[in-house]
């Protein structure tokens, strides 16, 4: 039987190839699975999965295993770039800001010598560094389009 005659009839379909489907007893199948059982030579339960699942009754779900690549959400390209625009907008503002505080610091002796002096050079020495490493992240943002489908972890 062809593919349209097998939509059609399923039940004729698996005679033809010498199955048929289980008994709603002995349906082993999960995520709304079919369930058919070979009539010869031993009577073997299988599962035929709908798109999406796999395994022996159906149980495991491919959405779980790599999310990134058939889960992604529908982005407009302005909904990305107003995005990115504000990220780097973000990053750009922290550094002047960072600049700023140690401007602060090295032209004020008073400052300086005061407790909250060793605060403010500390702080705006780690944020600078770290505003760094992100105003760098946000200009390769603009570059890559998606990862690379090897580097999502897969867990089954």
């Amino acid at each position: 039987m062809d593919v349209a005659a097998c939509e059609k009839n399923v039940t004729g379909c698996l005679t033809s190839l010498g199955l048929k489907l289980c008994d709603a007893d002995k349906d082993i199948c999960l995520e709304h699975g079919l369930c058919i059982i070979s009539i010869v030579p031993s009577p073997i339960l299988r599962c035929i999965c709908y798109p999406y699942y796999y395994g022996d009754t159906c149980e495991k779900e491919i959405f779980s295993r790599n999310l990134w690549f058939l889960g992604q959400p529908s982005r407009t390209t302005e909904m990305l770039f107003v995005a990115k625009f504000c990220l780097l907008l973000f990053c750009i503002i922290r550094i002047i800001n960072c600049i700023l505080c140690l401007q602060t610091y090295f032209s004020s002796q008073q400052i300086r010598i005061t407790n909250i002096g060793v605060y403010l050079i500390f702080n705006s020495i780690i944020s600078l560094l770290l505003s760094l490493e992100e105003f760098v992240a946000a200009i390769l943002l603009w570059f890559i389009k998606q990862l690379p489908e090897s580097y999502l972890p897969i867990v089954v």
